[in-house]
């Protein structure tokens, strides 16, 4: 497990290992999005599902990439909660440039794959089934 702390503050970001690498695919997504907001524009608005009920989001208004867990509330949908962090923008930098170093540490990091890249996503049933990928089961409330 990888766990990313807050500047200051106790609260973190734990990503297991396909959480991290899916997490890793996402970089350049997020970077320029990231690099939206440092130039102003209204209508950045990423949110990117990283497995379980994590999410990394990039929104105007707000200058940080925010790593957090969401819960599914019947009627309301997937909402926020406490857990997780809120990376500055620098911080979202410095976290980009120690990848490789962090990989270099846990040889595990620098072989894991997103669970979708696993033997239980060859079909429709397997991807449906796994709570990493569909934490909610929303496909099963969709009516």
């Amino acid at each position: 497990e990888v766990r990313i702390f807050e500047d200051g503050t106790k609260k973190m970001a734990p990503f297991t290992y396909p959480r991290w690498a899916q997490f890793v695919e996402y970089f350049n997504d997020i970077t320029d999005n990231v690099a939206k907001l440092e130039q102003g524009q209204p209508d950045v608005k990423l949110k990117l599902h990283v497995g379980a009920g994590w999410y990394v989001s990039v929104t105007s208004g707000y200058p940080c990439v925010d790593i957090r867990k969401f819960y599914f509330r019947p009627g309301f949908g997937e909402r926020p909660t406490r857990s997780g962090i809120a990376l500055r923008l620098h911080e979202w930098s410095r976290l980009k440039e120690i990848t490789g170093e962090i990989k270099e540490k846990n040889p595990k990091l620098a072989e894991a794959q997103p669970c979708w890249t696993g033997e239980d996503h060859y079909n429709q049933e397997g991807a449906i089934a796994c709570r990493e990928c569909n934490p909610f089961g929303t496909w099963a409330s969709a009516d």
